[in-house]
């Protein structure tokens, strides 16, 4: 049983083919307009990194029908059609390359794009897509049943983006890029000659369905074989310095994935590399609740030394973000996987015991007025872990707090730990001054007519005497008014002093005051005698009646 590759063709068919293709390979202003408008679009959508635009460039190029004008003049033996499609091919690759320039050149602030740097780098793989695409494209044109297809065809064969990303290059003065983009249209073009002419030769498109012979089919494929080989060669050489590219892409990534892991809440975005001799640099861009320090990045570097076996440069550019969940901010969520669920690497143990760490004491300051949870770092060391956790509010934990606080966390991790509060004090202020925590006033309290008197009357009593009033605040207590009154000043308040206050306020109210007056010493001495800070403050801002001078403004504002 013998196998015959064979295609049958109609004699009408055939003329069909033959009379399309003929119209198709014929340089002519139609075909020149065709071939600018699909090269600008392609260009623009380069530009602007769509890949919609850059495919409705491929169904409107009409470059692919000289390149079947080529293949059948070479099938056929036709030296005047083998004419025209060349002509028509060149003028076609010579005024897509300028309109494209010409484009780059007239485009505001254009930069390269990763659709225009697909295109620079050929490979082995873009051949084997040209020569499938190129046996599809020859195949549904020999058959009627399948012109329909050819739209597709002409997507997955990229003959004019390359061209249009080749003038693009020029523009911006990347002769590299532009060479590796013709190369690609190039590569694309020896595929579909060849693939094209095996079909047209295999559906007997041979004049009086006579036979090749060695010598002939020499002749007339040698050239377009022998560049076919080398450029499969070339790109042969560039698929393996993509696989070697691929594998410093993978160890990178590896190894910044496992590093980053032993830090909270930080992952990996993105990486870019290149190569200058011997040494690699590499620039990380990663998303960090805090800066990433730089002995940090040198025992990175150091690693991807090792890992890599050359010389590296480590850059890491930080995004200061977290990733924040019911239980806290530590659950380093990195990406979505193929079924839509997130997922993140295995943690560290110093991340798992942060996150105990950091839900315990959430879940202990819940209660607490104001005082709140910034962020936690764990580390183990010797088999104890070291925690540390940031606090702010208007008032300290008590060392029986923290006690508990750290029991429950030993428990939990079931280890010996260590745990340390940084407290970042904050003061909350009212018109009556700074809010102490365990001084507060029940709701409608700062309208009461009674404490409206003790606030006037005591700040009149000690603004005579000479002291700045911070602050008051006041609780009741079986109808008793409990007042806190904050002075600063150059001269100290007695017990007789207090009790001369207590004793002008009183008479005027309808239930007992307790006072209480807390003191701080402050003195500015002036040619009238010692004052305080803000009495002598407010009289000199007084002077210019909220008035600045531009100077100071300026500075105000630069300062903001």
């Amino acid at each position: 049983m013998s196998l015959h590759l064979r295609i049958d063709v109609s004699p009408e068919r055939v003329e069909v083919l033959e009379r399309e293709i003929a119209a198709g390979s014929e340089p002519h202003f139609p075909f020149y307009l065709m071939t600018a408008v699909s090269t600008a679009i392609a260009a623009f959508g380069l530009a602007m990194n769509s890949t919609a635009v850059v495919i409705g460039a491929m169904l409107v190029a009409p470059l692919m029908t000289p390149i079947f004008g080529l293949a059948l003049a070479l099938v056929q033996g036709d030296a005047r059609l083998l004419g025209r499609a060349a002509k028509a091919l060149i003028a076609g690759m010579l005024l897509a390359i300028t309109v494209g320039a010409v484009l780059g050149y007239l485009l505001p602030g254009l930069e390269a794009t990763s659709e225009m740097l697909a295109r620079t780098r050929p490979n082995l793989f873009d051949l084997a897509v040209a020569l499938l695409a190129g046996l599809a494209g020859a195949y549904a044109l020999v058959d009627e049943k399948l012109s329909p297809s050819l739209p597709g065809v002409a997507i997955a064969v990229a003959i004019v983006p390359p061209l249009a990303n080749t003038g693009l290059s020029l523009s911006l003065g990347s002769y590299a890029g532009a060479w590796g983009s013709f190369l690609l249209f190039f590569a694309n073009f020896l595929s579909i000659l060849l693939v094209a002419s095996a079909v047209f030769t295999t559906a007997r498109l041979v004049p009086n369905r006579e036979a090749l012979t060695a010598r002939e089919i020499t002749r007339r494929f040698g050239l377009a074989s022998a560049g076919f080989l080398l450029v499969a060669i070339f790109l042969g050489s560039a698929l393996v310095e993509m696989v070697g590219d691929r594998r410093i892409n993978l160890t990178i990534h590896s190894v910044l994935r496992r590093e980053l892991g032993a830090l909270q809440a930080t992952q990996l975005e993105r990486l870019s590399y290149r190569r200058n001799g011997d040494t690699l640099y590499v620039l990380a861009h990663i998303y960090s609740p805090r800066v990433i320090s730089p002995l940090r990045v040198g025992r990175l570097e150091e690693t991807l030394e090792t890992e890599l076996a050359r010389p590296t440069e480590l850059f890491v550019r930080s995004t200061l973000s977290r990733d924040v969940s019911a239980t806290g901010h530590m659950n380093q969520v990195a990406t979505q996987d193929l079924d839509g669920f997130f997922y993140a690497g295995q943690p560290d143990e110093s991340v798992k015991l942060a996150r105990q760490a950091e839900q315990i004491i959430r879940e202990r300051l819940s209660d607490q007025v104001w005082i709140s949870l910034d962020q936690v770092t764990a580390t183990i060391w010797q088999g104890k872990g070291l925690i540390f956790a940031w606090v702010s509010g208007i008032r300290k934990l008590s060392g029986g707090e923290i006690d508990q606080i750290e029991g429950e966390i030993r428990e939990a991790a079931g280890m010996d730990i260590f745990l340390g509060l940084v407290h970042e004090q904050s003061d909350v202020y009212d018109r009556y001054g700074s809010y102490k925590f365990g001084w507060f006033l029940p709701f409608g309290m700062a309208e009461d007519p009674g404490f409206v008197l003790i606030n006037s009357t005591l700040r009149e009593l000690l603004s005579g005497r000479g002291y700045s009033v911070d602050g008051l605040s006041a609780t009741v207590h079986a109808g008793v008014y409990q007042v806190l009154v904050e002075v600063a000043g150059p001269d100290r308040i007695s017990e007789e002093d207090v009790a001369e206050l207590k004793a002008t306020v009183q008479p005027k109210l309808e239930h007992p005051l307790e006072l209480y007056v807390r003191w701080r010493p402050e003195v500015v001495l002036t040619p009238e005698g010692p004052l305080a800070f803000d009495v002598l403050s407010e009289r000199i801002r007084s002077q210019f009646r909220g008035d600045y001078p531009a100077e100071v403004k300026l500075m105000l504002e630069q300062s903001q």
